[in-house]
């Protein structure tokens, strides 16, 4: 449920008080930091470079760039997969995706 459609528990429509709406938020954010700490732990003991993190507002989950490895495709082998093809001139740049620990992780693949 999106923070800006609470309701109190009253009528319907009713706009939640602004102290539940705070509450609310924080638990998302708590939430987001505990995945996005669990995840980067998880990368580093895995030899993933972590390039950049994305906790934008509005996001649904955190979004983690890695430098590109072929340990990637071992380690999320189950669920990792293509999301993206661009061309730059003579090379070509896959982008891969993946999600642990409640974060979507990002990589860029190029290729000739």
């Amino acid at each position: 449920m999106s923070l800006q459609t609470q309701t109190s528990g009253g009528v319907a429509g009713e706009r939640a008080p602004p102290e539940a709406l705070r509450r609310a938020a924080l638990a998302v954010i708590d939430e987001h930091l505990d995945n996005l700490k669990r995840c980067i732990h998880w990368l580093i003991e895995h030899t993933v470079v972590v390039l950049a993190v994305d906790m934008r507002h509005g996001r649904t989950r955190p979004q983690i760039t890695v430098a590109a490895s072929p340990r990637l495709y071992v380690l999320c082998k189950d669920d990792c997969a293509n999301i993206g093809r661009r061309q730059d001139d003579a090379l070509t740049i896959y982008t891969w995706a993946a999600r642990r620990f409640g974060c979507d992780l990002r990589w860029e693949e190029v290729t000739a």
